[in-house]
């Protein structure tokens, strides 16, 4: 029994390393998407994709997934697709902020319009100013694993003080590095460079004004948020509850 128990968790821990996996490689596919949607499919002069095959290659995606999406989504099919947003706002106070993309511009709509509807939520008014102005746009580098006897924080900062750093957050645990988003890829090439290796590089919305929630309503907020994470369109949900972040 106790063996079998051992298979149990085992199995449970491969599972849960495979769906992180999964929504990975997911998010590379739609940001390379986006790119060749803004830059076109050739990595000598689109700069973006190229990093981004380079961050693929890197998290062990297979190639034949590489090659997939850049035969799949030539200068045809990616005239198709669109890079959405919609402001809306929840119970409480809250801004969300999601972001798409999409095939199907009034599919996406319509499901996002009807869950937010469930949950007390909807789009924001086209007559009000837009939730957007409180989300500004950002490069992130998360460390989780660094081994700080090799490398410090110092090391870190060093590195790329004068190509966009912006903040530093450390905790014994990890530390992230928050930049400008223009200064994104050109930080990549430094880190490269210095030989400092991150566990996750990405682009994020970072609120500038936060509410926190009480239990209850950080509860309700966190279903909506999660459901509409499972929107197969939307690719990234922004908020500024402080308490879920």
């Amino acid at each position: 029994m106790s063996g079998h128990n051992k298979w149990s968790k085992v199995k449970h821990k491969k599972v849960a390393v495979d769906v992180k996996k999964s929504k990975l490689w997911s998010k590379i596919t739609q940001d390379m998407i986006i790119a060749l949607k803004d830059g076109g499919s050739n990595i000598d002069i689109n700069f973006k994709l190229r990093k981004l095959i380079e961050y693929a290659k890197s998290v062990n995606m297979p190639k034949v997934n590489i090659t997939r999406i850049l035969n799949k989504y030539g200068k045809k099919n990616i005239d198709m697709m669109h890079h959405l947003f919609y402001d809306c706002y929840a119970k409480y106070g809250v801004q969300i902020l999601v972001e798409c993309l999409s095939d199907n511009r009034n599919r996406s709509c319509s499901l996002i319009k009807s869950l937010l509807l469930k949950y007390g939520a909807k789009f924001a008014s086209t007559s009000h100013t837009t939730i957007s102005y409180n989300f500004h746009k950002k490069g992130c580098f998360y460390f989780n694993h660094i081994d700080k006897t090799k490398i410090s924080e110092n090391d870190i900062i060093n590195s790329g003080i004068d190509h966009g750093i912006d903040d530093v957050i450390s905790n014994n645990k990890c530390i992230s590095v928050i930049c400008d988003y223009n200064k994104f890829y050109i930080l990549q090439e430094q880190f490269k460079k210095h030989n400092i290796m991150y566990d996750i590089s990405n682009i994020i919305m970072i609120p500038q004004k936060l509410i926190k929630l009480s239990k209850n309503e950080y509860s309700v907020t966190l279903k909506l948020i999660n459901m509409l994470k499972k929107i197969e369109d939307v690719s990234e949900v922004w908020h500024n509850v402080k308490n879920m972040l």
